[in-house]
């Protein structure tokens, strides 16, 4: 590699380590200004395709999704689960599936913006949100006739792309379960 290739590459290392400790002063600060205001059920879709006893063995998958929008004084989330639980024998067949939509509203210091949404869908709305769909579907396996499960402890780490809209699906850092 040419000397001007290596100091080019020097450099650009450089610039993305300070602007990873710009985006880490500016996240700082907009936790610190806000504050978690309404927390709510905003939608729930319940379908057990097996019947009434817990089945032998299967596999739980979990797929999120989260969206905002401004508000005076702050924002909008919502965030969207969809647990999937599947037989064991046959990945295709659903047994049954959860989709709930948690809505949550912040007031803000600051607006929020896509770099700043980018950290915080991944890491603070499931601070906020996960403990509700564990309790959610382990009384929901239980109306279902079947043997309430607890969903394991959310572990995720930030994201480095920034987008309006986030999706996760089967991603190695999403929750994943088995029963």
């Amino acid at each position: 590699m040419s000397t001007s290739r290596v100091e080019a590459s020097r450099a650009t290392r450089r610039d993305r380590k300070v602007s990873s400790q710009a985006l880490a002063d500016t996240y700082s600060a907009f936790i610190a200004g806000i504050e978690l205001e309404h927390l709510w059920l905003a939608t729930l879709e319940v379908h057990n395709h097996y019947g009434p006893t817990t089945p032998q063995t299967g596999n739980v998958r979990v797929e999120d999704e989260v969206t905002w929008e401004p508000r005076d004084g702050g924002f909008r989330i919502y965030h969207t689960y969809t647990v999937i639980f599947l037989a064991a024998s046959d990945e295709e067949r659903p047994l049954a599936t959860v989709r709930v939509t948690y809505g949550l509203e912040f007031s803000s210091a600051m607006p929020l913006t896509e770099e700043l949404f980018a950290v915080f869908s991944t890491v603070n709305v499931p601070v906020n949100t996960w403990p509700y769909l564990r309790e959610l579907i382990a009384s929901t396996l239980g109306r279902f006739g079947w043997q309430p499960f607890a969903l394991p402890t959310m572990k995720r780490l930030p994201r480095r792309s920034s987008r309006r809209r986030s999706s996760r699906a089967a991603r190695s850092d999403a929750p994943a379960a088995s029963s």
